[in-house]
């Protein structure tokens, strides 16, 4: 009962930030199917085992359907344009859906039987349940794997999308999903070790299923946190791959530095690429590709370059404090911004000396 609390709240705050959510759809669907996942243990529990036994076991398959909607979520959290979904997962989910059949049309005395005394051991007469429980975690599993690297890549390539990364990098959001990836491993050993009969453990499926919805419910608050995100406007492959001319690198980086000078736009905390490519009129993916491949830097050092002149500027010309510049262009301390200060103009005092040595001498 105080997880359907909890449930509730969260379904009022999606349907109060419907519109601002990129991946509203697939994640109201997976919060609309969540109390399926414990309708036996509410049959069980609340004494509803004659009016509604005709439900029991027909819901085994829901964790595997929610975990592919919030894939879905993830894809359009991570990418303005997501890749098509993949049959495969849906095919798995109808599979699950259509072998629960066997136990849907058992007579309401088996079944009641099973939710009072589910079977332990006896893998040769029960093996359609363990094999059941069995493939929707291993479904998990692998959809939990791909949610937490997807993360995982979106973290590790903030900075040639963003400036100030540590606004986007959702650290609640990557432990949350790893949680699923160990639940859902710790299920199938689980199931295994019981169908074994090597473990003896009373009501697990109650326990399976107590557990995914534990899990499911922290994984919609954390993507309901008020935290920035920034859709990445190309596939990280595509930046690997990309192949643009020199000339149209390095018109799309002179575009990309007059916004940046006109709108002062390194002023601007938690500038994103495509913000800067859209004021520029040049595509993100080739402005990410010139600033790798022509000032070998990414997006995030690009803009920092411009930060950093104009804090030397501020810094040099006014009686400003170094504690107010870094607040003002987002950086996260004075001390950092001294840090980065120092290497920045030991690094061009270089890139002069350089220069000067490369002079032909009179």
């Amino acid at each position: 009962m105080g997880m359907g609390l909890l449930w509730l709240v969260t379904l009022l705050v999606v349907w109060g930030r419907f519109e601002r959510l990129p991946y509203r759809t697939p994640l109201l669907i997976a919060l609309l199917l969540w109390p399926l996942i414990l309708i036996d243990d509410n049959i069980r529990a609340f004494g509803l085992t004659t009016e509604l036994s005709v439900l029991s076991w027909c819901t085994l398959f829901i964790p595997t359907l929610q975990s592919w909607l919030l894939n879905l979520s993830v894809n359009r959290l991570v990418l303005e344009t997501p890749p098509p979904s993949n049959w495969i997962f849906p095919g798995i989910i109808a599979v699950l859906a259509l072998a629960q059949l066997s136990l849907a049309i058992l007579p309401a005395d088996t079944k009641l039987a099973l939710l009072e005394s589910p079977p332990s051991g006896g893998i040769e007469n029960n093996w359609p349940i363990y094999c059941l429980y069995l493939l929707n975690g291993f479904t998990v599993l692998v959809l939990a794997v791909q949610m937490t690297e997807r993360l995982q890549e979106y973290r590790h390539c903030l900075s040639d999308q963003v400036v100030d990364v540590q606004f986007y990098k959702m650290p609640v959001a990557m432990g949350a999903f790893g949680g699923l990836v160990s639940l859902a491993f710790a299920v199938v050993i689980m199931v295994t070790l019981i169908g074994f009969d090597l473990v003896m453990l009373p009501h697990w499926p109650t326990i399976i299923n107590l557990l995914y919805a534990a899990v499911f419910l922290v994984l919609f608050q954390t993507l309901m946190l008020p935290s920035r995100f920034s859709p990445a406007p190309f596939s990280y492959q595509q930046l690997e791959q990309s192949q643009f001319s020199q000339e149209q690198m390095r018109v799309a980086l002179g575009r990309a530095e007059q916004a940046i000078i006109r709108y002062r736009a390194y002023k601007k905390i938690g500038l994103r690429l495509r913000q800067l490519a859209d004021a520029a009129g040049v595509e993100p993916l080739l402005l990410a590709a010139a600033t790798r491949t022509l000032l070998k830097r990414n997006f995030r050092a690009f803009i920092y370059h411009y930060r950093l002149e104009y804090a030397k500027k501020v810094l040099l010309r006014t009686d400003a404090k170094v504690s107010s510049v870094a607040k003002r262009l987002g950086f996260n301390s004075e001390k950092f911004l001294s840090g980065m200060f120092i290497k920045y103009v030991e690094k061009m005092g270089q890139r002069e000396s350089l220069a000067d040595d490369s002079k032909p001498s009179l």
